[in-house]
């Protein structure tokens, strides 16, 4: 539809990167960047580049914990005004935002941690910088993190942000797709598990079942691309070990 006010996003069944509506941008991880670090890891998400850096696990504070709790989680998210390709925000929102995003990469982070191994103990992540679908790209560098630094989980914890344009869902949101008020939603699963979704923006009930089955297949595809990665990392670890 020529008039559509969404016609600069999908035109011809192709989006503004040249994308496929189910097509995800090209990842590329590299682990073990920061050895000051417990883990770490350098996630490349198209144009994006994310650090993650673990620090822990270490003894916490008492004064951390609640008597119910088994283990923190403490997440410091980062992302420089100078980050993003489309956004220019004023200090007060983007702290804000920073904060928000903190929240939600410690509640996926909480079904796939297994804190009662962890008893007592701090994990701190600082994600640098992120730019387009940026909740489910710091949580695929953090999954990634958390690996580098044998933190025992319960899988692959993999991400991913999808949007619905023209009645077709979009794999992978980027910043001018999320910049267009798309109806998007994050999602990150362990295998076919989803254990974190979250509303980026408003979204409809009829759109959220077509939705979801778009994200569990995103997600599997992410966690297998980037697990090349990861045993990539583990196999020249082993052969570096060898030599030695």
């Amino acid at each position: 539809n020529p008039d559509s006010p969404m016609t600069d996003i999908l035109l011809n069944g192709r989006r503004v990167d040249g994308r496929r509506p189910n097509e995800h941008r090209l990842l590329r991880a590299q682990l073990g960047t920061q050895p000051q670090a417990d883990g770490s890891a350098l996630l490349e998400h198209g144009n994006s580049r994310l650090l993650a850096t673990v620090h822990g696990p270490a003894q916490a504070r008492a004064a951390d914990l609640s008597p119910e709790e088994d283990c923190v989680l403490r997440v410091l998210y980062n992302k420089p005004p100078f980050a993003s390709m489309t956004e220019r925000r004023r200090r007060g929102r983007g702290d804000r935002k920073q904060d928000e995003t903190a929240l939600l990469i410690e509640e996926a982070l909480g079904g796939v941690v297994l804190k009662q191994l962890y008893r007592r103990s701090q994990i701190e992540i600082r994600v640098l910088q992120s730019d387009g679908s940026e909740l489910s790209a710091a949580i695929n560098a953090v999954s990634l993190a958390l690996m580098d630094a044998g933190v025992a989980m319960r899988g692959h914890l993999a991400a991913v942000t999808v949007g619905y344009c023209d009645q077709a869902p979009l794999v992978d949101l980027n910043s001018y797709e999320q910049s267009a008020g798309l109806p998007s939603l994050t999602v990150a699963c362990v295998g076919q598990r989803v254990l974190h979704a979250s509303v980026g923006a408003r979204l409809h009930s009829q759109q959220l079942d077509p939705l979801l089955a778009c994200a569990s297949r995103a997600c599997a595809c992410v966690a297998n691309q980037l697990g090349q990665d990861v045993k990539a990392h583990l196999l020249a670890a082993c052969c570096f070990q060898s030599a030695a």
